[in-house]
């Protein structure tokens, strides 16, 4: 009933201010990963067809043309700046909905039940995301990306919901916020682990391949001879080294570590949460303050993972 009640809150949320900023987060993000692939592919296909037109296997203008397209793709990369567009998207997407939270269950600045009064709380709400916005504003400009044009409605519904129940607005967190989150981060953490490997293998693989192709030619075995009239060893090295650069752009192994540290952050403060003998769970200021905390620890994880981005000029959290 709890998790009803709130389910007609959150999603309403997010299909207002956090799902505008996640849906360009997200497309930025395929657009930033799609031109980096293809740079990188083309720049190898280049390098290939042109050691084989050097060879007269293949004509030049191929391998030529793979290499301008290569040229074309970095420098639409390098001006566009859709990684750093990319980074603080997800920053703005992922902080206001850290905002957020706190204020529906009554967390970090926005205790309920205060006798300070739900306007000044409201207002502080509304003063903190304007300013987040305004500062994701400008720093999009910087780089040349278009900002999401936004408006902050606070409707009586969802402020009524700061006068539930102590017991409920508990609840509501750690299932729609500890739980979800923990679960994203084990998932996200796995999944990095496993394309680092995929990585790792092609590496592998093409390197040996290349190996192969070099005691073919070393031996000269007559019965091989489709590999000893061409030169597949150097194109199987840069295939090699190619995938090896993606792994490394794409920070798999990173990324992997730095889930799974956030993941065992959250898996104490859920422990925490479902503790009865924890003062959480009794008294209402301590909640206030775990909730800080908790947000405090999800902002160190997005911190990292701007860090990996190398962007400029990063939103504070």
């Amino acid at each position: 009933m709890i998790i009803k009640e709130m389910n007609k809150i959150i999603p309403q949320f997010n299909a207002e201010i956090g799902q505008e900023f996640d849906a360009k987060s997200v497309q930025l993000k395929k657009a930033n990963s799609t031109l980096t692939n293809a740079f990188l592919i083309t720049l190898f296909l280049g390098a290939a067809f042109v050691d084989l037109a050097l060879r007269e296997k293949l004509p030049l203008a191929i391998g030529l043309t793979f290499t301008f397209v290569s040229l074309l793709l970095y420098a639409i990369k390098s001006t566009r700046n859709l990684n750093e567009q990319w980074t603080y998207t997800r920053v703005i997407a992922e902080s206001i909905k850290s905002e957020w939270y706190k204020y529906i269950v009554g967390g970090g600045d926005y205790p309920c039940n205060n006798e300070v009064g739900e306007e000044y709380y409201k207002e502080l709400f509304e003063k903190n995301i304007q300013e987040k916005i305004s500062e994701y504003r400008d720093n999009i400009l910087k780089v040349g990306g278009s900002p999401i044009e936004f408006s902050l409605e606070i409707d009586a519904n969802t402020t009524s919901h700061r006068n539930k129940l102590f017991a409920e607005r508990l609840e509501v967190y750690k299932t729609r916020r500890i739980e979800d989150q923990l679960s994203w981060y084990e998932k996200k953490s796995l999944i990095m682990n496993k394309k680092e490997k995929r990585y790792q293998w092609g590496f592998a693989l093409s390197v040996m391949a290349g190996l192969f192709v070099g005691f073919v030619k070393l031996f000269d075995w007559s019965s091989l001879s489709f590999i000893n009239d061409s030169d597949w060893f150097s194109i199987a090295v840069a295939l090699g080294f190619m995938l090896e650069s993606m792994n490394s752009v794409f920070q798999h192994e990173r990324l992997s570590i730095t889930y799974k540290k956030s993941a065992n952050d959250l898996r104490e403060s859920l422990n925490k949460i479902n503790d009865s003998d924890n003062d959480v769970k009794k008294d209402e200021n301590v909640f206030v303050e775990f909730v800080e905390d908790v947000e405090n620890r999800i902002s160190n994880e997005h911190k990292s993972w701007s860090l990996t981005t190398n962007s400029k000029n990063l939103p504070n959290f």
